[in-house]
């Protein structure tokens, strides 16, 4: 159970941050086990969002030094930032040698999201034609993509990705 709900708050982190993540697209590992590289990328995410977090709750003290803790959350929020992108290029990874992996899906469908919230429907397109060249698009990931076609007005790609939804 705990871990559902760090995927789910990994999941929201990546949605916000999108905009500043690098497109899901033919990802490289940068380790020899894509799976490796994975879930250490998932846990520095979920470490930074954990020490934000903390960071929040100093930030409520009375005696709290404010403009420090601003200070330490904006390096940790770029940070974060940086790691959200690593975790979404190496689920792109993972998901190139096991299409079925639910968590790394669960990441690449949130930053489709994040691309389409961040006004980038073409970004989503093009993450949604990386994740189908790797078998790995998932019901929800085809109607983020048809989404993001009707946007560009793309009303025959929009249809086919109904399609495969």
């Amino acid at each position: 159970m705990a871990r559902g709900w760090w995927i789910w708050g990994i999941v929201v982190t990546l949605v916000l941050l999108a905009p500043s993540f690098p497109a899901l697209v033919a990802a490289e590992p940068t380790a020899a086990n894509p799976r490796v590289e994975f879930q250490e990328a998932f846990g520095r995410l979920k470490k930074l969002m954990a020490d934000m977090t903390v960071m929040q709750a100093q930030y409520q003290q009375p005696k709290a030094d404010k403009a420090a803790l601003e200070a330490k959350f904006e390096a940790t929020k770029r940070e974060a930032e940086a790691a959200g992108g690593r975790l979404e290029t190496a689920a792109a990874a993972l998901l190139a040698v096991e299409p079925q992996d639910a968590a790394a899906r669960e990441i690449a469908s949130a930053a489709m999201a994040g691309a389409l919230q961040a006004d980038d429907p073409a970004r989503g397109l093009t993450m949604a034609a990386a994740l189908e060249a790797a078998d790995a698009i998932d019901a929800d990931a085809a109607l983020l993509a048809a989404t993001a076609a009707l946007v560009l007005s793309r009303l025959d790609e929009a249809g086919t990705w109904l399609d495969r939804a």
